[in-house]
């Protein structure tokens, strides 16, 4: 094994895995030996512009390579599985997008593969790092809120124009929907706040399912969620509403409340996902809500892409995973639980019924 920073890594993925994760993987101090698409041309256009030595549109070339330590997987949900577990088999460390699989069964053959393979996996959770969730988290660790008693955690966004284009993001066998892409973060953001989900009571729309094809730009039809509402009973007590919606004509962005027996948090964000914003709170008794100062070690992001930095943030943990014979959070059992309750959630939307977890 190559020494920290001399980490050499194979990127399978030229959206977010070239505008988000390459810069973020060199600021860190890994290599990037190695560039995947499914399409070759873009493969190799990417590769060139970027400086990475090798590209392929054959997954196996990459993840087989015996000059590569690491593997990330950004790629559309459905491809995680077989991917995951060829790099596993390779005796690879793996960072995947979430969400984790397709469904649990996917995602429990994914977590047990990696721990057999006895190799650093984790699941690319990187806003658990953003500065406003560690501020949130640390201030319920120390008990502002008290007991939970009641949270609510809202996202409305408008999505822009060029969305309404019929891509992956809009195809359910594709994995695309606002439950995989947002709703899975905020599922796990809920679990790094408040611990573990025991029961679901969920709906799921598409509101919009007009879209023009790629190529044609006639009429196409979507089928992925645009909107959910979960209702969520928690394992140590209280009850969280999670409500997401990509069917806005307005983006106001995020919003989170929780209160408890002690007092109250509130939080926004006008962004898709919290990583800078303010935190407010009241304890039992209060006439009003009051700016909460952030911790000094919580530190702010140093550039400035929020998105950047978030993963660099994660990208040190999985590097001391690799370095210590571990697989910090988020590892591959944060991403099953996320995944069962996303499963759980499509369950209580077909049923009508209350899912236990």
């Amino acid at each position: 094994m190559t020494e920290q920073h001399g980490l050499r890594i194979g990127v399978l993925g030229t959206g977010w895995g070239t505008r988000i994760s390459v810069p973020a993987l060199r600021a860190e101090g890994w290599h990037v030996a190695a560039l995947w698409s499914r399409n070759a041309e873009r493969a190799e256009k990417q590769a060139a512009e970027l400086g990475i030595p090798f590209a392929t549109s054959d997954a196996s070339a990459l993840i087989n390579r015996p000059d590569i330590d690491a593997v990330t997987i950004v790629t559309p949900t459905p491809t995680h599985r077989d991917i995951c577990l060829e790099a596993l088999a390779a005796g690879k460390h793996v960072l995947c997008e979430k969400p984790m699989a397709l469904h649990a069964r996917e995602a429990g053959a994914m977590a047990a593969a990696a721990e057999s393979a006895g190799v650093t996996a984790m699941i690319n959770f990187e806003f658990r790092f953003t500065p406003q969730r560690l501020h949130v988290q640390r201030l319920l660790a120390d008990g502002y809120v008290g007991r939970l008693h009641h949270g609510m955690v809202e996202l409305y966004w408008a999505p822009p124009l060029a969305e309404r284009e019929l891509n992956w993001r809009s195809q359910a066998s594709m994995g695309g929907g606002v439950l995989n892409e947002h709703g899975s973060h905020y599922i796990d953001a809920l679990h790094q706040w408040l611990g573990d989900i025991r029961s679901v009571s969920a709906r799921t729309e598409t509101f919009v399912p007009q879209r023009r094809g790629p190529a044609s730009g006639t009429p196409a039809q979507a089928d992925a969620d645009d909107f959910f509402t979960a209702t969520f009973g928690m394992a140590q007590g209280g009850v969280v509403v999670l409500t997401q919606s990509w069917a806005a004509a307005f983006g106001q962005g995020m919003r989170a409340t929780l209160a408890g027996s002690d007092g109250m948090l509130v939080t926004a964000c006008r962004e898709t996902m919290m990583f800078d914003g303010e935190v407010c709170g009241a304890p039992a008794g209060s006439d009003d809500l009051q700016l909460l100062q952030r911790p000094a070690d919580i530190a702010p992001f140093d550039g400035p892409d929020w998105r950047i930095g978030s993963s660099r943030r994660l990208l040190r943990e999985f590097q001391r995973g690799i370095r210590e014979g571990c697989s910090p959070n988020p590892n591959f059992a944060d991403g099953l639980r996320c995944q069962r309750v996303l499963d759980a959630i499509r369950e209580s939307a077909r049923s009508g019924q209350t899912v236990m977890l």
